[in-house]
């Protein structure tokens, strides 16, 4: 799919790349807002190439699309049910703050790992299923999610006792 950014002639004002991750589905999304105030939302893995068209944004934001659409993934964890202990995985496109955070089916953070300052490239943390004052947590669906430069990835991981 090659689709240009720009739709009955307006000018894209802004380009706000989310990345989401549903517990159904795990659908990573491009979400484009126009300056006309609609929204397209692409699944990733069907983007090619993001391009701009009518007035050129600067190079520093294209340069920031293409390097996250290119490089920031945060990959599924493994093993994946796991027991006692599980493997994220993550890539980053610069370095920077990375916070990872781990919350329950309802949403409710269990664990927050101290916030790093991550290297370019693959990174892996290790998860022993403990919550944030040491307690074991039980079987269940939890939820980790990296923030890195304003963005946020999430993915579903199981629990199994």
């Amino acid at each position: 799919m090659n689709r240009s950014v720009s739709r009955f002639g307006f000018k894209v004002v802004i380009f706000i790349v989310f990345v989401i991750s549903f517990a159904l589905g795990q659908s990573d999304t491009l979400v484009v807002e126009f300056n006309d105030g609609s929204v397209s939302v692409y699944p990733l893995a069907k983007v090619l190439q993001v391009s701009f068209s009518g007035t050129p944004t600067t190079v520093q934001e294209q340069e920031l699309v293409q390097n996250v659409l290119r490089s920031f993934a945060l990959h599924q964890n493994f093993p994946n049910p796991f027991n006692p202990s599980t493997t994220i995985e993550y890539e980053l496109p610069s370095a920077g703050e990375l916070l990872i955070e781990i919350f329950d089916i309802e949403g409710r953070l269990v664990r927050t790992f101290d916030p790093v300052m991550a290297s370019v490239g693959v990174s892996r943390v290790s998860w022993d299923c403990r919550d944030n004052v040491g307690a074991i947590l039980s079987s269940g669906v939890y939820f980790c999610r990296i923030q890195f430069n304003g963005i946020s990835m999430a993915r579903r991981m199981l629990l199994l006792r």
